[in-house]
């Protein structure tokens, strides 16, 4: 070996290295943010269900068809929601390339989206609810 091969070898060797850790780390950032996003999309899930079960005990339906209504919306916004996070999953892992504002803009509005899907939820079970009782009144007229 050449005393000049050396150097460059050393410089190759230590590349190699490189490369190496940046791609061990890419990975586990992949891994950290794949569960933090399962994690996000896991307590969405029991936040919709602790407000729909809020919301069936504060109000109790008062006859079998709200009842079903109110059992069917729910149904709609588990799948809903489900979507959603399927969407989140699909969109939301890959980290951003440096110098992408637009994807980390979005990475970092996953969970606000999360947040503002449970809240209009929830204004469209009030809506459904008064829709039900008005036809409910409305049918019991003489």
């Amino acid at each position: 070996m050449d005393h000049d091969e050396h150097p460059s070898m050393i410089r190759l060797v230590f590349f190699i290295c490189a490369v190496g850790a940046s791609a061990a780390c890419a990975a586990a950032t992949d891994d950290v943010q794949r569960q933090l996003l399962q994690r996000e999309q896991s307590q969405t899930e029991l936040r919709l269900r602790m407000q729909q079960q809020r919301e069936r005990a504060a109000q109790p339906p008062q006859t079998p068809r709200e009842d079903v209504q109110r059992r069917m919306l729910e149904a709609e916004q588990q799948q809903r929601l489900g979507e959603l996070q399927e969407r989140q999953a699909r969109e939301g892992i890959a980290p951003a390339p440096p110098g992408d504002m637009h994807r980390e803009i979005e990475r970092e509005r996953l969970p606000q989206a999360s947040s503002e899907e449970l809240k209009r939820y929830e204004r469209e079970r009030q809506v459904e609810i008064q829709r039900a009782r008005e036809a409910d009144a409305a049918s019991s007229k003489p």
